[in-house]
């Protein structure tokens, strides 16, 4: 959302936290956590308290209030049009104020994480990740992260999709083997994450990355061949 940091300043800042912790022979588990419509589901009463709590009122209170309810929606196809349907929930897409809005309702969940869990978000793509010796330490404290996380999107009515979510072992070591880390009760998947467009394998080779990239190119080049005529 900030001017200037890209995807791919939030991907180089994930990396190289991993490697630079690999460097101190350490382990990284990590999170993704998938927050279902993030942008859709806001919950605008539970925003509204956040800027009085902010300390933002008066005329400019009104004015954000004014600007979030009684937003309506319809479809338009085929020279049809639908009914217009009030949004209840969520911030307008493509607003100026909405990527700002957002911020605001999500500001406090870093506080919400227990001490020693990192915390990266760009739009609505979050990981969580955390640092020791250990498989067995670090997996107790993403879980504890997890519950607290859980805990804080109930509190504001965000939907947490757990199909979506992922975890993942960096560790340069062969012996250590994370424990199960859940959601509601349900199991998180143990893959190779894509966050970013950037495919993360346990020990930063991105072979697997390098392996896609090169596999969408090659077909992109068979179409324009067969556009050119050429073999």
């Amino acid at each position: 959302f900030r001017q200037c940091y890209s995807t791919e300043d939030q991907a180089t800042y994930l990396s190289q936290e991993i490697e630079d912790l690999f460097q101190d022979k350490k382990l990284v588990l990590a999170t993704w956590i998938d927050l279902r419509k993030a942008f859709d589901k806001v919950w605008k009463e539970g925003l509204l308290k956040k800027l009085r709590n902010s300390r933002i009122k008066g005329r400019m209170y009104r004015w954000i209030k004014a600007y979030l309810h009684n937003r309506k929606a319809r479809v338009h196809l085929d020279g049809l049009k639908s009914k217009k349907v009030l949004l209840r929930h969520g911030v307008p897409q493509g607003g100026v104020l909405s990527p700002t809005l957002f911020l605001i309702f999500i500001n406090d969940l870093v506080a919400e994480l227990p001490q020693g869990v990192k915390v990266a978000m760009y739009a609505d793509d979050l990981v969580i990740w955390c640092t020791n010796e250990y498989a067995t330490v670090a997996t107790k404290l993403i879980q504890r992260a997890v519950d607290a996380l859980t805990s804080w999107a109930n509190r504001l009515s965000v939907s947490i999709n757990t199909d979506k979510c992922s975890t993942k072992l960096f560790t340069l070591s062969p012996k250590q083997k994370a424990g199960t880390i859940k959601i509601n009760g349900e199991l998180l998947k143990d893959k190779q994450p894509t966050y970013l467009g950037v495919t993360f394998d346990d020990r930063l080779t991105w072979k697997q990355h390098i392996n896609k990239a090169a596999a969408k190119a090659r077909r992109k080049l068979a179409i324009l061949r067969k556009l050119s005529g050429t073999t």
